[in-house]
């Protein structure tokens, strides 16, 4: 867990580096799997 934890905290500071906090970060990866059906629909279509 104290792993993971390093990790969430180290994804954060690359997302903050990129201008991205890490609520917007999290916003993102949801969005992620919806746009990649989306692009496949619309290829399938």
């Amino acid at each position: 867990m104290k792993i993971l934890k390093n990790l969430w905290k180290a994804t954060d500071i690359a997302l903050a580096m990129t201008g991205l906090r890490l609520d917007a970060g999290r916003f993102l990866l949801a969005w992620i799997p919806l746009l990649g059906v989306s692009v496949w629909l619309a290829y399938e279509a």
